[in-house]
């Protein structure tokens, strides 16, 4: 997870927040293990989430491969778990934010392969 959220390089913190934080509001991990490696090569965090707009729905919190197992299919496969899980518990709409960098653009074509499309803007600012 690292790779994607390069302020978690510590296990005992990351553990830390998915247990006290993330998992009391649903937050659920899949991870994709290859041969002989004790940690996880991909792995997606999501939650379903209701909201006034988007109505009951599954959000894609992270979803990441480590460099050098990208381009195995891992990430899809990993959309795919979620999409059955989707299917499983009656939720017909899944939702992730994805950053617009230029760095970004294999996870865009990632998205848009496995049936995303763009549909809203996402906006934030700092409180001050």
């Amino acid at each position: 997870m690292s790779v994607l959220r390069s302020a978690l390089t510590d296990i005992g913190r990351f553990t830390e927040q998915i247990n006290k934080t993330q998992r009391p509001q649903g937050y659920r991990l899949l991870g994709i293990f290859e041969e002989g490696k004790h940690n996880a090569v991909a792995v997606c965090g999501f939650r379903e989430a209701c909201t006034l707009a988007g109505g009951r729905h599954i959000h894609i919190d992270d979803i990441v491969t480590l460099p050098q197992s990208r381009r195995k299919g891992y990430a899809s496969r990993l959309l795919e778990e979620v999409r059955k899980i989707s299917a499983e518990t009656g939720v017909t709409k899944i939702h992730l934010n994805v950053h617009v960098n230029h760095d970004r653009t294999d996870a865009h074509r990632l998205y848009f392969k496995n049936g995303f499309e763009i549909c809203a803007y996402h906006f934030r600012c700092d409180p001050k």
